[in-house]
């Protein structure tokens, strides 16, 4: 029953998986900064960054050191969110 593709020519990458990620995080901030504080949406955050790994190919993260308050039912939650 398996469905077989012609990748004759083509090259076939397998999802990626980064194990180390701080999804609650902004990039690049390196001290607190109160008017970065008010501008970024800490809730929505982890769902962006998701969404981007996903378009970039990364199907699996793990994020470390955040405190998200998701436990991996969230996360798994979020992951599928970012796909649709």
């Amino acid at each position: 029953g398996a469905e077989v593709v012609d990748g004759s020519g083509k090259t076939l990458l397998p999802g990626l998986i980064d194990v180390h990620t701080h999804l609650g995080a902004p990039a690049g901030v390196i001290r607190p900064d109160p008017d970065l504080q008010k501008s970024v949406d800490f809730q929505r955050l982890p769902l962006v960054h998701l969404r981007a790994y996903l378009y970039s190919g990364v199907t699996a993260v793990r994020s470390v050191g955040d405190d998200l308050g998701l436990g991996r039912k969230g996360c798994c939650r979020s992951r599928s969110s970012a796909a649709g």
